[in-house]
C-alpha cells in the first residue's frame, strides 16, 4: 500500500479517507495550483480557477503542501490567495490561520472598517500581501470607508509596492462607467 512521507509523518491513503475536510475560497483573479493526494496516494495538481472559487482539502494535504513551500510568501494558505471559509476547530493550527491578517475572510475585512482607527491600523501594519491590501481597498469603496481608512490603506499598500495604490479598484471603474451612461 502506498504511503505518504513527510518530515515529521506517514500517512496512508486509507488515512486520507478518515480525516474531515476544511473549505478556502480562492480570493484573487487568475489561478492558483495546489499539489493533493488522490485515492491512490499519489500526488496529483488541482487548479484552482477564478475569484471566489471554493474548494476543499483535508489538512494533512495542507500540512503537506505547506511543508513543500519555501516561505509564507508563496504558500497561499498564507499570503491571502486562499481564504479559509470553514476550518477544523481540532486542528493545531487553526487559530493560527483564522488569525493570519494575509487571509482574512470577507465578513472580517468589513467588520474591520467598523473598527476603532487604532484597532484599524494595527490590524492593516500586519497585512504583508498586496492583494490582500486590494481586496481590502475594494471592500472599502463597497462600504463607504472613512477617508481616515482610505489613507491607511493607500499608505500601507505604497509601502509595500510603490504606486499601486493610485491604479483604480474594479469597483471605481464600474462607478464611474456607471456615473458616465445617459439617464432613461
Amino acid at each position: 500500500m502506498a504511503q505518504i512521507r513527510t518530515q515529521t509523518r506517514n500517512f496512508t491513503p486509507a488515512a486520507l479517507e478518515t480525516l474531515r475536510v476544511e473549505t478556502w475560497q480562492h480570493n484573487v483573479p487568475g489561478e492558483t495550483y495546489i499539489t493533493r493526494v488522490n485515492e491512490l496516494g499519489k500526488p496529483t495538481t488541482q487548479r484552482i480557477q477564478g475569484l471566489k472559487k471554493t474548494m476543499t482539502i483535508t489538512p494533512l494535504e495542507r500540512h503537506l503542501y505547506e511543508e513543500a513551500c519555501v516561505s509564507t510568501d508563496v504558500n497561499p494558505f498564507r499570503n491571502g490567495r486562499l481564504v479559509p471559509l470553514v476550518l477544523i476547530d481540532d486542528e493545531p493550527d487553526t487559530a493560527e490561520l483564522q488569525a493570519t491578517p494575509n487571509a482574512m475572510s470577507e465578513t472580517a475585512m468589513k467588520a474591520l472598517f467598523n473598527s476603532q482607527i487604532k484597532t484599524f491600523v494595527g490590524k492593516v501594519e500586519g497585512i504583508t500581501n498586496p492583494i490582500t491590501l486590494n481586496r481590502l481597498r475594494e471592500i472599502a469603496v463597497e462600504v463607504d470607508a472613512k477617508a481616515s481608512q482610505m489613507k491607511v490603506l493607500e499608505d500601507r499598500l505604497d509601502s509595500l509596492s510603490p504606486g499601486v495604490s493610485k491604479v483604480r479598484v474594479g469597483s471605481d471603474i464600474a462607478k464611474e462607467a456607471k456615473a458616465s451612461l445617459p439617464e432613461r
